[in-house]
């Protein structure tokens, strides 16, 4: 176990979320390579005395439906995915925890990671519509350079990925 993974996870439950005893937690992670942060999140959430459930999402499935939806039914996926009723009584939302701007995840994950990543080393995040330009001007803020924005197959920037330079 990458110790790393484990005090990430902590800082999520225990600082980012501040799970309280009784706290009902919903944690969606995907892929498999996502497993052992989950795993560790799971166990944090236990020990502040919170109720993780979780949920996980196959990326190789989930592309496959990705490559031939329509922009009407990825709308109305994100429509289900705001208002479903099993998400949306669980706080807090590890998955979706961004605080009043949407951002605290972005700014918890640089800030760690930016310490945890040797120079030269990438942090990649996916985005949501709209985020990758405020994500971006955080990276570069916080010493990241080369930083790049890939579209998804609507057009829509979906992924920011940068490189920790020497000097900000």
């Amino acid at each position: 176990m990458d110790e790393r993974i484990r005090r990430l996870a902590g800082n999520l439950v225990n600082y980012s979320c501040r799970v309280q005893k009784g706290d009902k937690v919903y944690i969606h992670y995907t892929g498999a390579a996502t497993a052992e942060l989950a795993g560790e999140l799971v166990k944090a959430v236990y020990n502040a005395g919170g109720l993780p459930f979780i949920h996980y999402t196959d990326p190789k499935v989930q592309r496959r439906q990705l490559m031939e939806c329509t922009k009407e039914q990825m709308e109305l996926m994100a429509e289900v995915d705001a208002l479903e009723n099993s998400v949306k009584d669980f706080e807090p939302h590890l998955a979706l925890c961004g605080g009043e701007d949407g951002y605290d995840f972005y700014t918890a994950i640089i800030t760690y990671w930016r310490g945890a990543l040797v120079t030269g080393g990438r942090l990649y995040f996916e985005v949501g519509a709209g985020q990758a330009d405020t994500v971006l001007r955080m990276m570069r803020a916080q010493g990241f350079g080369d930083i790049n924005v890939v579209q998804d197959n609507q057009g829509i920037p979906r992924v920011v990925y940068g490189t920790l330079l020497d000097e900000i």
